[in-house]
Order: C-alpha cells, then structure tokens, then sequence
C-alpha cells in the first residue's frame, strides 16, 4: 500500500507514484494506493489517475491533519485488504500510517523526498517527523544526499537506510509530441524569443520569489527572456499578484498543472531550478 497526502497540488512525488502504479509487477505485488480525502466514498483527481492503471485505491476520511479517526480507518483497511507493506510519503501519512501499523503491526517504511529543511514553520512537524520514521521498518532517501544527511544525525539507523534514486517514465520522451511553434503559439510566446520553463510545485521551498525578481532584472537590462511556471500550489496567487505588481505579465506565464511536460521541454531553451531545497529533482531528470 502506497500512502501519500496529495490534494491539488501535484508534484514529483505524485510523478513517481504515477509511475509505480504504471510499471509494478502485477505477478509479485497486488497494489493498493491511498490519500486523505473527505469521506471515504471521495476519490481525490491524484486517485482517479492512479485507478487509470487498473490499481486499487481507497480514501482515508479526515477532517484535519491529526484525526485520530483517520489512524483506526486505515489500521482497519491494512486488515480487509490483507495489506503485508506500508509504503508513507509525507508527514502526514507518516504520522497516520505509524499509529496504525501500531493498531494492526505491519511493516512500514518511507520515503524521504527532501533533505531536512528545518524551516521555522515546519520545525514542529519535523521534529515529530524524525522522532517516528526512527521507530520505521526501512527508511528510503530518494539521493545519496539525502541520505548522508540522515545518518550523520542518526547513524544507528545505516542498516534500515536504503538510498533509492528518482527516475522518470522514459516513454513519455519517445513518443514524437507537438511541433516547438505549435506550444508556444498556444502560449502566446513568440517563436524566436528565449524562453525558460520552471516545472514544480508552486510552493515556499520552490525558490519562485527570487526567480520572479531575476526576470525583473532581465527586463531592466533589456533582455527579451520570457518564462513558464509550469504547476499548481498554494502560492500560485500571490506570485500572481507580484507578477502583475511588476509589470512582467507578457514575460511570465504561470500554465497550471500540465500533462505534456516532454511538449513543453522541447518549446523552451532553458529549464530553470530555483529550488531552496531538493532532494533528486524529477524536474532535472525530465530536463
């Protein structure tokens, strides 16, 4: 069972989940994929794509991050569904999915996508964090970095560490995509300007404030650069507003989630990371 708090805001992690559900090997594992969600009759948009691949889903009912209820619900689930391994992604599913395999013992493991940020309203959380994934059956940093991080603070934990690198789903750059004009017509960006593309969630630890203020000092120097925010988060309109504050509307594009990155990739001359913090960018291996 994979377990991951998704909501709509869609990042490398649902990426990579998108791509278990699709390649699994459906002779040695039978795949159950979960989310919090209203109800437990809710299916999540993340859901319904994973359901695409022909993979069981089931929604976890909660009304704010720590119910309590939430822990029973999946503990009884991890019992119908017969489930051997807990697969956490998240704080949040490493909180819920902890207590449960308390509730019905089963072997849990996680996977650690970033380094650990700190970040002062994050730091709680964090610490909760580190204090439960130490009591985990494996624990699966997505770099050697990250990794290196994790045991220089807790060595103990060297034998249930396993780095786990990111990759991506190479069929979807085999297939020959929209023609380079054809996208940036769309976008309304001219065919011959230079043009750079940031893929990712549209978050704090995205770096994208500092990004918009390069593209400021782009402008002031007279360079004729435009830009693609490619995805969706909780800061997509406040970036918005400093956008339009700054008069860059005509070089700045935010496109919401898309679905044709290779299209996208090919239209653009540069990919942009403007991360704070990454752990193995599936945004780099797509560039």
């Amino acid at each position: 069972m994979l377990f991951r708090r998704t909501g709509e805001t869609i990042g490398g992690p649902e990426t990579l989940l998108h791509g278990v559900a699709k390649y699994i090997d459906r002779e040695a594992f039978k795949l159950t994929v979960v989310d919090f969600a209203p109800s437990a009759d809710f299916r999540s948009r993340f859901l319904q794509d994973i359901a695409g691949y022909g993979v069981e889903t089931a929604s976890i009912p909660a009304k704010g991050k720590f119910d309590f209820r939430s822990v029973k619900f999946l503990a009884d689930l991890l019992e119908q569904r017969r489930i051997d391994v807990l697969h956490t992604h998240d704080h949040r599913s490493n909180f819920v999915g902890f207590w449960a395999t308390r509730r019905r013992p089963t072997p849990i493991m996680v996977t650690s996508h970033q380094p650990l940020r700190r970040y002062w309203w994050l730091r709680h959380i964090e610490i909760l964090d580190d204090h439960l994934i130490r009591r985990f059956d494996r624990i699966l940093p997505v770099a050697q970095a990250v990794a290196d991080e994790i045991l220089a603070k807790r060595p103990d934990l060297s034998a249930r560490t396993i780095t786990v690198l990111n990759g991506v789903d190479l069929d979807l750059f085999k297939v020959n995509g929209r023609a380079r004009g054809d996208i940036r017509a769309e976008l309304g960006i001219p065919d011959k300007v230079f043009l750079c593309v940031t893929l990712g969630r549209i978050m704090e630890d995205k770096g994208l404030t500092y990004l918009i203020d390069a593209q400021r000092q782009l402008a002031h120097a007279g360079m004729e650069v435009y830009q693609l925010l490619v995805g969706n988060g909780p800061l997509m309109e406040m970036l918005q507003r400093r956008v339009r504050q700054l008069g860059l509307e005509h070089r700045i594009r935010f496109t919401g989630h898309r679905r044709d990155i290779p299209d996208l990739l090919h239209a653009c001359d540069l990919l942009v990371v403007s991360s704070l913090s990454e752990g193995l960018s599936v945004a780099i291996i797509e560039g």
